[in-house]
């Protein structure tokens, strides 16, 4: 993907952005994406990774209040960089998993995990994007589902692999987590037990948890920016879900 030239203040001051006022897309060093040759805010290219000079929730909020058609396209736009995004975050982790032998569930469970920190710290703004705060007025259409279901597909599929044949529990399972995981029947089937699912789901959370909070600054002057939590983190939580329960 082309990363679009940016342009100064001085050049945007006159320009026709549909009715949108300049000033509030410009970063604070007084930049923003370059616009084109019409100057026309619907015939932007949106480029996420111009970084902080582009305030892509700003422009989708003002759009939506000022221009149907602009705002649509806005949305084409986002749409394709969130697929994009989805799926190039989806083959880093899958090639990670098949660099490993099937049977080795712990080392396809820490590559995988160990993978999407790396993708995420090389490539923040798309990360930052699919799963960071939602664009303001923005609603994701059905053909970003399955991209967004590769890396939770991966993330869980080890788990499956290894709890597989764990036996149900003696007691009743919770009416209400049966309930809340109901969603997944048709990923597992039904062949998996209440449990193995909670523990696949909240694997899944707490890998993202682990990496968007590093990445979003949050662990700053706190934790070591060096992956050794990390790494201790995924291998406790590797052999938690990974082991089979006894009932």
């Amino acid at each position: 993907m082309s990363i679009v030239p940016e342009s100064s203040a001085d050049e945007v001051a006159g320009a026709n952005l549909d009715g949108v006022d300049a000033t509030r897309l410009m970063g604070s060093e007084g930049v923003v994406p370059h616009l084109g040759a019409n100057g026309s805010l619907a015939a932007w290219r949106i480029e996420w990774l111009v970084g902080p000079h582009w305030p892509i929730d700003a422009v989708a909020v003002e759009v939506a209040q000022r221009d149907e058609h602009c705002a649509g396209r806005l949305g084409s736009e986002l749409t394709a960089l969130i697929i994009d995004a989805y799926n190039a975050v989806a083959e880093a982790v899958e090639a990670a998993d098949a660099a490993y032998n099937r049977s080795d569930l712990h080392g396809r469970f820490r590559a995988i995990a160990t993978s999407l920190r790396t993708w995420a710290q090389t490539h923040p703004h798309e990360y930052g994007l699919i799963f960071g705060s939602p664009v303001p007025g923005y609603e994701a259409p059905q053909d970003t589902i399955d991209p967004a279901a590769r890396v939770p597909f991966a993330i869980i599929s080890v788990i499956v692999e290894a709890r597989s044949g764990e036996d149900a529990p003696s007691s009743s399972p919770d009416p209400d987590l049966v309930e809340a995981l109901s969603g997944l029947d048709g990923f597992t089937g039904g062949l998996l037990t209440t449990d193995v699912l909670r523990d696949a789901v909240a694997a899944w959370a707490q890998i993202f948890g682990l990496v968007s909070l590093e990445l979003f600054g949050h662990l700053k002057n706190s934790v070591a920016p060096d992956g050794v939590l990390f790494d201790r983190a995924i291998g406790t939580l590797a052999t938690g879900a990974l082991t089979p329960e006894r009932s």
